[in-house]
C-alpha cells in the first residue's frame, strides 16, 4: 500500500484538481471553489502521508515544530503565494500594458484551444509556485 501511495499520489491529485475543474465548469458552478477545495485536502493528504510515510525516517521524529510549520505555512499561502500569483500578473500589465491594449486584450492566447490554455495557466502556476517554495528555503524570514 505504501508504495502505491508513493507512485501514484501525484496522479491521483492532479486528477482530483482537474476532475474537480471539470465537474464545476460542466456544473455551472465556480470552479476556484472547487480547485480551493481539492487543493485543500490535497495538503491535508499531504500532511498525513508525510507524517506516516515520510521521505526519510528522520523526517517522522516530533521536534515540536508543528507552531513552525503553521506560521510558515500562514505566510507562504497568505502572503508570499497570493503576492505572486496576484501581484505578477499586476506587474506584468504594468510593464507591457501599453502593448495590449485593453487591460489583458491580446496578453493571453484566447485563440489557442481551451485544452492549451489550461495548460499554458498551470505552467504559470507551477513556475509562481516553484518561486514561492524557492523563496520559503531562501529566505529565513519565511
Amino acid at each position: 500500500m505504501k508504495k502505491m501511495a508513493e507512485r501514484y499520489f501525484l496522479a491521483a491529485s492532479l486528477a482530483l484538481s482537474v476532475g474537480s475543474f471539470a465537474v464545476a465548469r460542466n456544473m455551472d458552478w465556480n470552479p476556484e471553489v472547487a480547485i480551493v477545495i481539492a487543493s485543500i485536502l490535497i495538503l491535508f493528504a499531504t500532511a498525513v502521508m508525510e507524517r506516516r510515510q515520510p521521505y526519510r525516517l528522520d523526517w517522522a521524529i516530533p521536534r515540536d515544530d508543528l507552531r513552525t510549520d503553521a506560521i510558515s505555512a500562514a505566510l507562504l499561502f497568505g502572503v508570499v503565494d497570493p503576492l505572486m500569483k496576484w501581484g505578477l500578473p499586476v506587474l506584468l500589465l504594468a510593464l507591457f500594458g501599453q502593448h495590449t491594449g485593453e487591460a489583458g486584450a491580446g496578453f493571453w492566447p484566447e485563440e489557442w484551444p481551451f485544452a492549451a490554455q489550461v495548460l499554458l495557466a498551470a505552467l504559470l502556476a507551477e513556475f509562481t509556485a516553484y518561486w514561492s517554495h524557492r523563496l520559503h528555503h531562501r529566505l529565513p524570514a519565511l
